[in-house]
């Protein structure tokens, strides 16, 4: 089985602001990772996808 880790699990920044976040997964997800932006109310946007 798969299992992510993204560290923080969430967060709240001003526009403008830096952020730095992160995820570790476990084997088996091979090299496909997606990043995606969901503010309150809204669906998630694709930020990144390698």
């Amino acid at each position: 089985s798969y299992e992510e880790v993204q560290s923080p699990d969430s967060l709240s920044v001003k526009t403008g602001d830096s952020v730095s976040i992160n995820c570790i997964g476990t084997s088996g997800v091979g090299s496909d990772m997606s990043w995606y932006l969901r503010k309150p109310g809204e669906s998630p946007k694709l930020l990144i996808y390698q």
